[in-house]
């Protein structure tokens, strides 16, 4: 059984997906929270993947919603965060 991962899903999708892929994750990117199309999610972890690979290729941010660059700037801030502290 395949353990889901929305994150490492969004960004698998991403780099391997057609120009209409990576249509859709740039459109939902500036439009979230609103939904692009009715097929298709809007979960952060997903297109949060999409955006690290986006980084990966790019060097930098895709543009986004400013709703949805708040949700990156903290997932961002809790990826790099140790869950625990040595001693603790």
């Amino acid at each position: 059984m395949r353990h889901v991962n929305n994150k490492t899903d969004g960004f698998e999708f991403y780099c391997t997906c057609d120009a209409s892929g990576r249509n859709w994750f740039a459109e939902q990117w500036k439009r979230w929270p609103e939904r692009v199309d009715q097929e298709n999610t809007t979960n952060i972890m997903f297109l949060y993947g999409g955006v690290l690979a986006y980084r990966g290729e790019h060097g930098r941010d895709p543009v986004m919603s400013d709703d949805y660059s708040v949700h990156v700037a903290s997932l961002d801030h809790f990826m790099s965060t140790p869950t625990h502290r040595k001693g603790e």
